[in-house]
């Protein structure tokens, strides 16, 4: 991720089965996390969604953030999504207890 924040040119849903209102606080805030001047790389941005979605939500969020990347992921029944703000793919889910 280059320290120069580039703008969003469009947000597509890849996988979803989140309610909307949850859904549009995943990307609201990482929208908020990739415009960020102060997180210069996709862990930092990472870490960000995962802080407001742990406050917000309750434990215990994941959060993947780049431009490629690979997964297999058990998550919490409606706490699960998959999208691209971008150029940059964004997984957030809850773990299952």
């Amino acid at each position: 991720m280059s320290n120069q924040k580039t703008p969003i040119l469009f947000i597509e849903i890849e996988g979803n089965d989140m309610k909307n209102e949850m859904r549009r606080d995943a990307v609201e805030v990482a929208v908020q996390g990739l415009n960020n001047q102060k997180l210069t790389s996709e862990l930092e941005v990472a870490k960000f969604i995962k802080k407001k979605f742990d406050s917000k939500y309750g434990e215990t969020w994941v959060c993947v953030v780049g431009s490629e990347f690979g997964s297999v992921v058990t998550p919490m029944p409606g706490h699960y999504i998959l999208f691209r703000v971008g150029n940059m793919s964004i997984q957030l889910f809850k773990l299952k207890k």
